[in-house]
């Protein structure tokens, strides 16, 4: 039996696929007493469905070797909508499938941009709550990435470098100075300041080059000091959720300090940890890191009025 053929299998349990029971097969829909929303309903269920069939159609193809060019593009084109890589997330994420699916249908694509957008996309998922998985994305993704258009590596490769990817590689520390060098606010003139690379952003846009992999660059130099205080609050609750409680906690140095560490009644990057942790660190983890902070040095300078009590707002 040819390997990719034991992936498939073994992709569709793990997504759920087995038959459905006779008995449920004729279950009446679920009513929810207005006809619009009973509708709306069922186009939901009916288009989740349509997208799982053309997973499962596609992860039956071969390899992509020896298929016509006009094949591949229409592959590319149903994965792309199969695994919703191309939803921008709400409130409600996409519904993506399952790291099994993901990995399987990009098997069966070409090395090129919609096969690394789907590895990056399985790296993304996975990394906070399977590391394991997300490794085996990654060394995936890093295999294809010099295939895929310059537009897509200058997208991807200011994340591949960042501290999240750091994590992953065993290297906490390195993810630390990283988030440092993040964190340092770009000059008040000159090229490198925002209102320069703005100037610079517009002009590319008014002169047709908007979409190039230099304005893809520019734009992600943009964002890096933008999202740098979330990407300090994440780093740190990936440190707790890892058990390594102790750079946790040297990694409070990174956070900006605040008059109110409540977050009631000033914006405070203490405070954001506690409304994320909820949903990122076990309570212990969170007990542990918690009691460990409150002797520091870190936490003190953090919040130079003092600390409230218990974790911040959304413990």
């Amino acid at each position: 039996m040819q390997r990719w053929v034991v992936w498939v299998m073994l992709a569709l349990l793990a997504a759920g696929c087995q038959r459905v029971p006779e008995e449920r097969q004729q279950a009446a829909p679920v009513d929810f007493g207005d006809a619009s929303i009973n509708k709306w309903f069922q186009n939901i269920l009916t288009e989740r469905m349509q997208r799982n069939a053309l997973c499962v159609a596609l992860m039956m193809l071969g390899p992509p070797e020896g298929v016509a060019e006009a094949a591949l593009v229409k592959r590319e084109r149903e994965a792309r909508d199969c695994t919703r890589i191309d939803d921008l997330p709400g409130i409600v994420s996409p519904d993506y499938p399952s790291f099994e699916v993901m990995m399987a249908v990009a098997k069966v694509l070409p090395p090129r941009d919609t096969q690394v957008e789907i590895y990056g996309l399985a790296v993304a998922l996975s990394m906070n709550r399977a590391r394991p998985q997300a490794r085996i994305a990654l060394a995936a993704l890093r295999q294809s990435l010099p295939m895929a258009s310059a537009r897509v590596r200058a997208s991807m490769d200011p994340w591949l470098a960042g501290p999240s990817i750091a994590l992953l590689d065993g290297e906490p520390d390195r993810a630390i100075e990283l988030v440092r060098a993040m964190r340092q606010p770009p000059p008040a003139s000159g090229p490198g300041s925002v209102a320069a690379m703005k100037a610079e952003l517009q002009r590319m846009w008014q002169t047709g080059q908007g979409e190039t992999a230099e304005a893809e660059a520019l734009t992600a130099k943009m964002r890096v000091y933008d999202e740098s205080g979330r990407e300090a609050v994440g780093l740190i609750l990936d440190l707790i959720a890892m058990g390594d409680e102790a750079r946790a906690v040297k990694a409070l140095g990174l956070l900006k300090p605040s008059a109110d560490c409540s977050g009631r009644t000033a914006e405070s990057e203490w405070a954001d940890i506690g409304f994320m942790a909820a949903s990122s660190v076990t309570p212990a983890q969170k007990e542990r890191f918690i009691a460990l902070a409150r002797k520091s040095a870190e936490l003190r300078a953090l919040c130079p009025k003092g600390v409230p009590e218990g974790f911040p707002a959304g413990y």
